[in-house]
């Protein structure tokens, strides 16, 4: 998650500092990019921990739900279920066809 935080950082930096970065041609961003990410790995401490939410991380804290479609949290309280069910185990090689 570590390099997700780096790249949410830069992008908060790139914001910031270029705010006309649409109009930039692909050539200007690439090698914006490399030098503000070759700067900031240097210096980034890999031993910290992670404060930002995961939504934010994953870029998708804008998002509005829609019903039917599960958050995060749901999903994963879903997937241990499917892991946990004894009458359907879908990741385990040993069952019957």
């Amino acid at each position: 998650m570590h390099h997700k935080n780096i790249k949410l950082i830069v992008r908060k930096q790139l914001k910031k500092q270029y705010p006309n970065w649409n109009r930039l041609k692909k050539k200007t961003k690439k090698e914006v990019i490399k030098k503000v990410l070759a700067e900031y790995v240097c210096e980034y401490d890999f031993n910290q921990d992670i404060i930002t939410s995961p939504e934010e991380l994953l870029g998708i804290e804008q998002q509005v739900t829609t019903k039917g479609i599960m958050n995060l949290d749901e999903m994963a309280q879903f997937i241990e279920m499917v892991d946990n069910s004894r009458l359907v185990r879908l990741s385990n090689y040993k069952r019957s066809p």
